[in-house]
């Protein structure tokens, strides 16, 4: 769908531009642009099931802890900032850990759309461990390798973002009871 909507010729976004006097932007060919218009629709894919995620946390933040606030007079900043950013962490956490992890995985897109090119400036490790693989040497052995790396990486994020957000839940646990 995204490859037909960005085509260069016939794309809807490419005749709309058109209309009101812009010319000539190739978005799956042209090097500076092309990373840009990836990246804006992997964010578009996973905005909104970050966002039920994220409202959902938000909407179970307990309303005394607001109540409270407003009586000692906490202005609705400060209530964002005091009650639902620390309360809602777990989830934050979560939420960022799930998108740099799929990030790190991108293949479906690099493949639909624009095959790592143009000049591979938008080729991702796991789209170089396919070629690797698949497509242009065959050697699975070199990109079973890369897997391996690929893997330590996101173990890597995946341990420090949570062991960032369970060392701070487990001195906020140890100042309550002291």
């Amino acid at each position: 769908m995204w490859r037909m909507f960005l085509n260069s010729n016939v794309g809807l976004l490419t005749y709309a531009l058109e209309l009101i006097g812009i010319k000539g932007i190739n978005f799956l060919n042209t090097p500076g642009v092309t990373l840009g218009v990836l990246v804006f629709i992997s964010v578009w894919r996973s905005f909104g099931i970050s966002t039920v995620i994220l409202l959902s946390a938000m909407q179970n933040v307990p309303t005394e802890l607001y109540e409270s606030a407003r009586i000692d007079g906490c202005s609705e900043f400060k209530q964002f900032f005091k009650i639902t950013l620390p309360v809602i962490r777990p989830t934050v956490t979560f939420v960022f850990v799930t998108r740099l992890i799929g990030s790190l995985q991108v293949f479906d897109l690099i493949f639909t759309t624009t095959t790592g090119g143009p000049n591979f400036t938008t080729e991702s490790l796991v789209y170089y461990i396919y070629t690797r693989a698949f497509s242009t040497t065959n050697r699975l052995g070199y990109a079973s390798a890369i897997s391996l790396v690929l893997f330590a990486i996101i173990l890597v994020f995946t341990i420090v973002l949570y062991t960032f957000m369970f060392s701070d839940r487990e001195q906020r646990q140890g100042r309550r009871t002291a």
